[in-house]
């Protein structure tokens, strides 16, 4: 998947998930076209979830550049 792909990176809850062999928390990103794609690996059997999550987020907003910002007219 392409940076320019990603709108947002989301950990979801796990419906059902007692804990036991299946994670709690997944994280998913969000991609153009309302598709979404799990990040495998990424819950919380192993990780602090909010913190992982929070360098993805910071490359897909250094990545993606200013595309997203507003446009100033030239001198």
């Amino acid at each position: 998947m392409a940076w320019e792909d990603v709108q947002d990176i989301r950990a979801e809850p796990v419906r059902g998930s007692d804990g036991g062999f299946i994670p709690r928390v997944v994280v998913y990103a969000y991609l153009t076209g309302g598709r979404r794609k799990l990040l495998k690996h990424l819950d919380d059997k192993e990780y602090d979830v909010d913190r992982e999550i929070a360098v993805p987020r910071a490359a897909r907003a250094e990545l993606r550049g200013t595309d997203t910002a507003p446009d100033v007219p030239a001198a």
